[in-house]
């Protein structure tokens, strides 16, 4: 058995139907819903409101002011607070006596009054205040009172307001000066502190650097030079010296004219390298070279006592490898001072974005104070303007426009507005109930519903006949009139009622009986005509009408065959049929089943010439009569005497009666009633029997309508007939 569920589609009809299915659960909320709010929009208090215009006139300096709408809320935000301060509420209490009589709590009363007080603004430069209570005199009074004390409070208070606010911003001002006066000087300091790393000299120190690397570059190649002109030097006097220079016999100490003439030579020779011999210091050498050799020569008298060349070559590579050292020396330091240098000016150009970043921070919070500054000023300036206009009566003032007036009418309760909400209110939870509790109802609409909830054939499709129950109630109430009638009570039935429960023949036209006859048909083709067949009618649960079911399938197989049909009422718990067949119970199935052996005949009544075994309540456990071997020898006897045997049993769920009679007979049919059965009472009734002789199912109390001639036997549907225009039930 498939258990799916498909989408019903939503349209007018469904809706339709929905409302009538759960109109209860739409009506009673909204009409409970609807009645409390009435009672309570009746009962409300009628509350009367009074109120006054106010303008405001301010001075041509401030009227650019007002129309910005920010300073608008600000003013209406400041009338507020004035008009709602202590003392002009405890005035307005005290006068009016607002306060309930011996209440000594003032901020009660406070509390009280201010809800009850309302300011707003109105059009350009005018306000309302209103005041609301139940007494439409108190409140005209009240709100006029409210309005004058307004006026003469705001007067005051701007005056001190203003002049609070004229020695507060001189304070600021002066705070704000020592402030921007300190920020300057922390500037000032800071720049001579930083002077040669400012970002103002990055020019300037990249300019520098670049020409410190390259005099760094000229020093590093002239210092190359001279490193390979030692080098050579080197060499040379350490051939000499191999060659013995210096132990030549002629050699003779150097006087100091002579080692002076050695010593300017070199120079000599070193100048006219790089310049020319007009040079100033090339013709100075010239000149004391001429009187050092005269000197020399004076001393030694004569040409012959001058050393031999390799000594004077020797001599003047030792002078000349001096100089050299000398001007190593110096190129040594330059290129060291130089480095030092450079490394200056990396570390003032690296520092440079640190003291920008420190002097752009200083500046800004200089700028932001001198701004402060400068706002405090043109207040400052703008207050001494506001006081002067003050005391020539030319700043802000109020006056009152309209007075208030006694209220001719209450403005709430709106009773009307109010009961239609609560309508609306209770409509709307009346539809949201409906809506949960359809959501919630797991029933079958219709058979295309229950088809794609299970793979079990429907075999018909029986209409609604809403006249049944009442017609049900009626046998009742004549069973009742007999058996006061036999007890010799007063009181018996004006009329014989006809047997209700026989649709089939009632109503033989009908699409009900139609339907129970496709019924019979079908029951007949699945059982085969091979043999006497027991045919079993149940229902998952009770009140789904299988009674009814078994009643009219009986009938319709009277009607289609010449040979005897049987109905037994096996329900021994809440025996249904000789209730709809308006029959007494003398012998019912119980008695048979304790007495298997009786004549039949005692026991059956016939009813439009079928055969009925009508049932009783009597037994305490039917479940053990009816699994008895009893059971097994009547159905057998029943078997004989009829074509077919409709057993009318409990419902499967709440007994197991049924599950025994599944296992007597040869087949069974389930009803199932739209509406009603809930699908997972259904599956769980499935899955406790033994289907393998369900023949299939009838489902129940359809909504749709058809033809029948059965009004005479039902009036109420007699009347739903004459009302809808149709013949349907």
């Amino acid at each position: 058995m498939k258990a799916n569920r498909t989408a019903t589609p939503v349209s007018m009809v469904t809706l339709f139907e929905i409302f009538k299915r759960r109109k209860l659960y739409i009506l009673a909320p909204t009409l409970m819903v609807a009645a409390a709010v009435a009672i309570y929009a009746f009962y409300l208090p009628p509350l009367y409101r009074a109120q006054a215009l106010l303008a405001v006139e301010l001075p041509a300096s401030e009227s650019a002011k007002a129309k910005d709408p920010a300073n608008g809320q600000e003013q209406l935000r400041t009338i507020k607070e004035v008009m709602l301060s202590r003392p002009v509420l405890e005035a307005v209490i005290t006068e009016f006596r607002l306060a309930k009589e011996g209440d000594q709590n003032l901020e009660r009363a406070l509390e009280e009054v201010k809800p009850k007080v309302k300011v707003q603004s109105e059009e350009k430069d005018t306000f309302s205040v209103s005041f609301e209570g139940t007494e439409r005199q108190q409140v005209a009074g009240v709100t006029n009172k409210l309005a004058e004390l307004f006026i003469t409070r705001a007067s005051t208070l701007r005056e001190k307001r203003m002049e609070k606010a004229a020695k507060f911003l001189q304070a600021e001002v002066e705070r704000v000066g020592r402030d921007l006066a300190d920020q300057e000087s922390r500037i000032d300091q800071y720049k001579e502190r930083a002077i040669q790393e400012l970002p103002e000299q990055m020019a300037t120190n990249l300019r520098m650097l670049e020409t410190l690397q390259v005099q760094l570059q000229t020093r590093i190649a002239k210092l190359n030079e001279e490193e390979g002109r030692r080098a050579g030097l080197l060499s040379e006097i350490a051939q000499l010296e191999k060659q013995g220079a210096l132990n030549s016999g002629q050699t003779k100490p150097k006087s100091l004219a002579a080692a002076k003439l050695e010593e300017r030579k070199l120079a000599l020779r070193e100048l006219q390298t790089r310049y020319k011999e007009r040079y100033p210091e090339v013709i100075r050498l010239n000149r004391e070279i001429s009187e050092l050799e005269s000197a020399v020569q004076e001393e030694r008298g004569t040409i012959h006592d001058e050393p031999s060349p390799a000594v004077m070559r020797y001599l003047g590579l030792k002078a000349e490898l001096e100089a050299t050292e000398q001007r190593l020396k110096g190129y040594r330091q330059e290129k060291d001072d130089l480095t030092r240098q450079i490394a200056l000016q990396q570390k003032r150009i690296a520092s440079g974005p640190r003291h920008e970043r420190s002097l752009a921070e200083l500046t800004r919070d200089y700028q932001i104070t001198r701004t402060q500054y400068s706002t405090l000023l043109q207040k400052q300036q703008e207050a001494q303007v506001a006081a002067r206009l003050e005391e020539t009566n030319q700043g802000v003032t109020f006056r009152i426009l309209e007075p208030a007036e006694v209220p001719t009418s209450p403005y709430t309760p709106k009773r009307f507005r109010i009961m239609l909400m609560g309508l609306l209110g209770g409509l709307t939870l009346g539809l949201l109930l409906a809506f949960v509790a359809e959501q919630a109802d797991t029933s079958f609409d219709n058979a295309q519903d229950f088809q794609s909830f299970t793979n079990l054939p429907v075999l018909a499709v029986i209409p609604s006949i809403p006249a049944l129950r009442s017609a049900s109630n009626r046998i009742v109430n004549l069973q009742e009139h007999k058996r006061k009638a036999l007890e010799g009570i007063s009181g018996s039935p004006t009329e014989s009622e006809p047997q209700p429960g026989f649709i089939v023949t009632l109503d033989a036209s009908s699409g009900t009986a139609e339907q129970y006859r496709i019924l019979g048909l079908k029951a007949r083709l699945r059982l085969g005509d091979d043999s006497s067949k027991i045919l079993v009618i149940s229902s998952a649960t009770p009140r789904e009408g299988k009674t009814i079911t078994a009643i009219n399938l009986s009938m319709a197989l009277l009607q289609a065959l010449d040979e005897p049909v049987l109905l037994v009422d096996c329900d021994l718990r809440r025996p249904l049929v000789h209730k709809y067949l308006n029959i007494n119970v003398e012998k019912s199935f119980s008695d048979l089943l304790a007495q298997p052996d009786d004549d039949l005949s005692d026991y059956i009544q016939k009813i439009n010439g079928l055969c009925v075994i009508a049932g009783d309540s009597r037994l305490k456990d039917p479940i053990a009569r009816l699994a008895s071997p009893q059971a097994r020898a009547v159905m057998a006897r029943l078997r004989q005497e009829f074509r077919y045997v409709v057993l009318d049993s409990p419902a499967i769920l709440p007994t197991a009666d049924t599950h025994v009679l599944a296992g007597i007979a040869d087949g069974m049919i389930i009803v199932v009633r739209a509406r009603q059965t809930r699908r997972e009472l259904f599956r769980r009734a499935m899955e406790s029997l033994d289907t393998s002789n369900v023949l299939g199912i009838v489902f129940n109390d359809a909504d749709y309508k058809y033809s029948h001639p059965v009004s005479r036997f039902y009036p109420e549907a007699h009347l739903r007939e004459k009302a809808e225009g149709s013949g349907s039930v």
